[in-house]
């Protein structure tokens, strides 16, 4: 098994991690053997068996939520990903104009044509924030507007501006959300924490507990959860360690 990076809490697993040392089938050749580079040179078919083995062959241990950061399309990776893994759900990535707004949009459909759910959307470098007068600046672009992305609600839609402090973060290999001078005074801090707000909400809190007695299996009475009938037939059951019997 790959043991995944931990960083601030953060278990980490990269394609960008893999080399030709790794063991890992498929993983390419050196391009010369005196490189002190050695990326992995993967032909698309294989790419798709080496991000899979990454994943399910990966100790990941006691996770609340395994994101995937896939790369963009709709090719042999996102269809094999979608596929071998049960997802709970999708966050489109695009940034502000016509053209993005296309491509996002395929992705979107490809989603919901496996069954899998567009949780929400992160516009990159929406605006620019001029630090003097703090005025906003489109530079971009037309922003997109949530109706347009399928989305349900304004919420699901988060504006992440152009930021020298995710840059400074990204550089020093300190998360901005963890930088005491970066949030949550950042907008792009804020912009993250929005994210994951809608996230946890749309993740966790869809989930009802039961905290009642289940009825007599003899019984013809309904099972009643806040006073409503509910078919177990159309429901699934999980049970989890820490928050008990969830009804999905």
């Amino acid at each position: 098994m790959v043991v995944p990076i931990d960083h601030k809490g953060v278990k980490v697993l990269s394609l960008g991690y893999v080399s030709p040392k790794s063991g890992i089938p498929g993983a390419g050749a050196a391009i010369s053997p005196t490189s002190s580079v050695e990326p992995a040179v993967i032909r698309g078919p294989m790419a798709s068996r080496v991000v899979t083995q990454l994943i399910k062959g990966t100790d990941w241990g006691d996770l609340d939520i395994l994101l995937l950061d896939m790369p963009p399309g709709t090719g042999d990776v996102q269809l094999t990903l979608c596929q071998e893994v049960v997802m709970d759900g999708a966050v489109a990535v695009t940034t502000p104009g016509s053209l993005s707004k296309v491509d996002v949009l395929k992705g979107i459909e490809m989603f919901q044509s496996l069954n899998i759910p567009t949780l929400a959307a992160v516009e990159n470098m929406s605006y620019f924030v001029n630090p003097t007068t703090k005025e906003e600046h489109k530079i971009f672009g037309i922003q997109n507007e949530y109706s347009d992305l399928s989305l349900s609600s304004p919420d699901d839609l988060v504006r992440v501006p152009l930021s020298e402090a995710v840059s400074s973060a990204n550089d020093s290999s300190l998360p901005v959300m963890l930088s005491a001078s970066s949030y949550p005074a950042s907008p792009s801090a804020e912009a993250y924490a929005s994210l994951a707000d809608v996230l946890v909400k749309k993740l966790f809190e869809r989930d009802t507990m039961i905290d009642a007695p289940l009825n007599d299996a003899s019984s013809s009475d309904p099972l009643l959860i806040d006073g409503k009938p509910v078919d177990l037939d159309s429901v699934s059951l999980k049970f989890d360690k820490e928050r008990g019997l969830i009804l999905r």
